[in-house]
């Protein structure tokens, strides 16, 4: 029970070590996080490889895309998944402020060996 307990500790430190590299605008220190043919898969898209995520990355940091509320971090053996919304110029710019999405984060030897977003829509 504890070496799992220690897993999961690990794995949430990575995340947050990604998030503060992102929030950061730290490219080197996103890169270093991903294994070198890991997958993101964002809205319609999927990028794979490191030169995919380097230009994903890039773009989402044009966009000045940010976490701007964390609500729920579950883990699950080797997969965080994170609930909370986001905000970007972009999405400002269609008169969003934010939205609600779900980060799920697969990790496989301490490196991001996939990257889902996925956008949570509440229907009323």
């Amino acid at each position: 029970m504890q070496t799992i307990q220690n897993e999961a500790g690990h794995l949430e430190e990575l995340v947050k070590a990604y998030l503060d590299a992102f929030h950061s605008r730290d490219l080197d220190r996103c890169l270093a996080s991903f294994a070198d043919e890991a997958t993101i898969q964002f809205h319609t898209s999927t990028f794979q490889g490191r030169s995919a995520i380097v230009d994903w990355h890039r773009e989402r940091f044009d966009a000045d895309l940010r976490m701007e509320r964390l609500e729920d971090l579950s883990i699950d053996g080797d997969t965080v998944t994170l609930e909370g919304s986001a905000t970007s110029k972009r999405l400002r710019a269609w008169k969003l402020n934010s939205i609600n999405g779900v980060m799920e984060i697969q990790f496989g030897n301490g490196l991001i060996r996939e990257l889902r977003f996925k956008m949570k829509m509440d229907l009323w």
